[in-house]
């Protein structure tokens, strides 16, 4: 029995392990994108070090930047190919109604031998995530309307590794109470049963679906470069500004060759003096 409860303590610390670094990993890449660097930099550090790692390459970014201009962040790249958008926001809403769905199943059963209850996700102190979740999956459907939200994919990142969480949670915790019940004899002498419905499998298999799809959001919102707008009027940076072509001081009836280079040591010319003698007029 001892064996039981540690093994499923190791097993509990390492889920929520994997669900600290899903989270802090997919938050880490969309940072990283936003910052112009590698997406998988900011996945690696976010995933190792969970928290840290973010703090990490918000410094490295204002070094890069020599600390005076800050952090700047770069929108993400806009939907490139037809019918990504539409899909994208499909997914959010039907994840918003499939955690609805899944969380009211009534299919959880812990029998004793005065009767039998029957539970759901959310008779399980469940109700107000469920409620959360479902206002963050419609208000990620609106953001990523427009263009790869990273902001929509880290909210609902940060709800489905909470699902995750509870999910194989309840699976391992269940199948140890029943471990448990079967070898001490309490199922023969009470009648104890646990059952742990469908709906924990299902939640768990939802959970993943939509860490599935806030990693599609951050790859596509980091594919290519938005480019900077331009102001119009205004020249381009890095390009020279443009140069007068003619002296407006020099003398108007003097021959001009457009490739002769203008003379630096020569002063504007009287605008009062008269102009010269042509060639061939005999004047002196």
């Amino acid at each position: 029995m001892l064996w039981d409860l540690l093994t499923l303590t190791g097993q509990l610390f390492l889920l929520m392990w994997l669900a600290t670094a899903l989270f802090w990993g997919l938050a880490g890449a969309a940072a990283a994108a936003a910052l112009g660097r590698p997406a998988w930099q900011g996945l690696l550090l976010g995933a190792a070090l969970p928290g840290i790692g973010l703090v990490v390459l918000l410094v490295l970014d204002v070094l890069r930047r020599g600390g005076g201009a800050g952090v700047r962040a770069r929108p993400a790249a806009p939907w490139r190919v037809r019918g990504d958008r539409e899909a994208a926001v499909a997914l959010a809403v039907l994840g918003a109604v499939a955690v609805v769905v899944v969380t009211g199943l009534r299919d959880t059963r812990l029998a004793v031998v005065t009767g039998e209850v029957s539970f759901t996700v959310r008779d399980l102190g469940l109700t107000t995530a469920t409620g959360a979740t479902v206002l963050v999956l419609l208000g990620a459907a609106v953001l990523a309307w427009r263009r790869p939200s990273r902001i929509a994919a880290v909210a609902v990142a940060w709800c489905a590794s909470w699902w995750l969480l509870w999910a194989a949670g309840a699976l391992l915790v269940g199948d140890t109470l029943r471990v448990l019940a079967d070898s001490t004899g309490l199922a023969d002498a009470l009648d104890a049963a646990v059952e742990v419905g469908t709906s924990w499998w299902l939640l768990l298999g939802v959970a993943v679906a939509l860490l599935a799809w806030s990693t599609g959001l951050v790859v596509t919102g980091a594919r290519g470069r938005v480019p900077e707008p331009l102001t119009p009027g205004l020249p381009r940076p890095g390009l020279p500004l443009p140069r007068a072509g003619v002296d407006p001081f020099a003398d108007p009836f003097a021959p001009r060759t457009p490739f002769a280079a203008p003379d630096p040591s020569a002063g504007p010319a009287d605008p009062f003096a008269g102009p010269g003698p042509r060639p061939g007029s005999g004047g002196w």
